[in-house]
């Protein structure tokens, strides 16, 4: 089952960056695609915790910087890669426990 969401996982993540390569070009965006691909790799859901509590502070470091940069595109594409982010996070937490 794990492995099952795991795959899911990523097929999300490769449907966002085919759909969307702003998500490759952009350095913010990638940064999100990074945190996704770091919540896919957590084994355990101590590991997937740890994962969660050490990106807070950047993910609040991005958010900042794109109200900075003031670009209703970028902001809009940002929130997106979180609400996908929150996916995944969600998936592999049930994952975990099933």
């Amino acid at each position: 089952m794990r492995l099952m969401c795991q795959g899911a996982n990523l097929e999300i993540i490769l449907i966002l960056t085919s759909k969307i390569p702003m998500f490759l070009s952009n350095t913010l965006l990638q940064i999100i695609v990074l945190l996704d691909l770091l919540v896919i790799l957590s084994i355990d859901i101590t590991s997937l915790l740890l994962t969660i509590t050490i990106e807070q502070p950047a993910i609040i470091g991005i958010l900042s910087i794109a109200q900075n940069i003031n670009d209703p595109t970028l902001l809009s594409l940002l929130i997106t890669g979180l609400v996908i982010h929150v996916l995944i996070i969600n998936n592999q937490l049930i994952a975990n426990l099933i």
